[in-house]
């Protein structure tokens, strides 16, 4: 007999509305044994790509929400990466409401006494909060958070804590603050296994904060172990340190060693308008053209 779950995939790319409807039974229906809560958590997951896909940011809301009830019955571990994998399945467009549900799960996860959840969300806040210019309550949440995870020694949230310390400063220009912050990271990274992804962020802040001193080689020594990290994962933060790496060449003079970084295998899936613009460029500065490099920003410039 074939499970309601395998029901619902089947049909899933042919018929979302069905396949949403199919998904939503599974998770009304009480879990009878471990295997149903298995199945569930597939169907919350599942249920949360449809409505990414189609931009849904409404029914997100309302499926973080509801998924409470099922929340309580699983491990609490688990529960912060169920909940923090939906919040990031809003759309860019859907910010403001993206930040006004992670602030209604921070306090539901304070009311609940799970303090790694609560972690875990004011974390994401902090970077959303840094994404739309909110500097000042960023600051202001890190400090707090800090002082709590110094005592309870968690150095994996601390080292992602430290990051965005050093991110925020940075936007704000304070660049002693933004390289302390970052220094703190990477000594909390160092007492853990440093997952991939995180390795990459340390070093991208790295290679920014070197091309902010006019370090362009060290930029790049630290942009390409960044490029590697998220290409590694096919995480799309790949291109931007692509783009970092040619840039750094581009202020080093060095316009030839442009195109053999865009040839590299890794780099195959990141073609298009963006790493064209960095081709363009290194070839204004190649033919010492102005004229070159005003097409260029005409050719490439957003919104064209």
């Amino acid at each position: 007999m074939t499970s309601p779950l395998a029901q619902a995939d089947a049909v899933a790319a042919t018929d979302a509305a069905q396949a949403e409807n199919l998904y939503k039974q599974i998770l009304s229906t009480k879990a009878a044994d471990d295997e149903g809560l298995r199945d569930q958590e597939a169907a919350l997951v599942r249920l949360g790509a449809i409505y990414k896909a189609s931009g849904n940011a409404d029914a997100l809301a309302d499926l973080v929400t509801q998924s409470r009830t099922f929340m309580s019955n699983i491990a609490k571990a688990k529960t912060a990466k169920l909940i923090r994998s939906l919040i990031d399945a809003f759309p860019p467009e859907a910010r403001e409401k993206q930040i006004t549900v992670v602030k209604d799960n921070i306090e539901w996860a304070r009311n609940e006494s799970r303090v790694f959840l609560r972690q875990s969300l004011e974390v994401r806040l902090i970077g959303l909060q840094i994404e739309t210019q909110h500097f000042r309550p960023a600051l202001a949440l890190i400090d707090t958070l800090l002082k709590e995870l110094k005592r309870l020694d968690d150095k994996m949230i601390l080292t992602e804590v430290h990051l965005l310390e050093s991110r925020v400063n940075h936007a704000t220009k304070n660049y002693a603050k933004a390289k302390a912050a970052l220094t703190s990271a990477k000594t909390a990274a160092a007492a853990i296994y440093c997952p991939p992804l995180l390795q990459a962020q340390l070093d991208m802040q790295s290679g920014i904060l070197h091309t902010e001193d006019k370090d362009y080689k060290t930029g790049y020594s630290y942009f390409f172990e960044t490029f590697e990290g998220f290409s590694g994962q096919d995480d799309d933060r790949a291109l931007p340190a692509l783009k970092n790496m040619c840039l750094c060449k581009i202020m080093m003079s060095l316009p030839d060693d442009v195109a053999p970084i865009l040839a590299l295998k890794a780099a195959a899936k990141y073609q298009g308008k963006e790493t064209e613009a960095m081709q363009a460029v290194a070839n204004a500065l190649k033919e010492r053209s102005l004229e070159l490099f005003e097409k260029a920003l005409k050719d490439y410039s957003k919104g064209e």
